[in-house]
C-alpha cells in the first residue's frame, strides 16, 4: 500500500475501528471474521499495529489438548 492510502481518513477510520476477534465490515462491503492481528505495511515498512503481539498458538493448542484429554478424548 502507499502512504497516500494509508493517510486517508476513510482508511484510518477502518483499521482504528477494528477489534481483534470481532466481525468487521469493510467500507467495501468486505466483511472480516475471527483476524486476531492486523498489520498494515507502507512501502514494505509496518506502519500499523507495532508492537501487537500475535496469539501464542502453542499455548492455545496445549489448553485444547488438556481438555480433551481431561474428557478422554485424547
Amino acid at each position: 500500500m502507499d502512504g497516500e492510502v494509508f493517510a486517508s481518513a476513510e482508511f484510518r477510520a477502518e483499521i482504528n475501528g477494528f477489534v481483534p476477534g470481532a466481525e468487521t465490515v469493510l467500507g467495501s462491503g468486505v466483511i472480516i471474521r475471527e483476524i486476531e492481528r492486523l498489520e498494515v505495511y507502507v512501502d514494505g515498512t509496518p506502519e500499523f499495529a507495532k508492537g501487537l503481539a500475535a496469539p501464542n498458538q502453542g499455548t492455545a493448542v496445549a489448553m485444547l489438548l488438556r481438555n480433551a484429554d481431561l474428557w478422554g478424548l485424547v
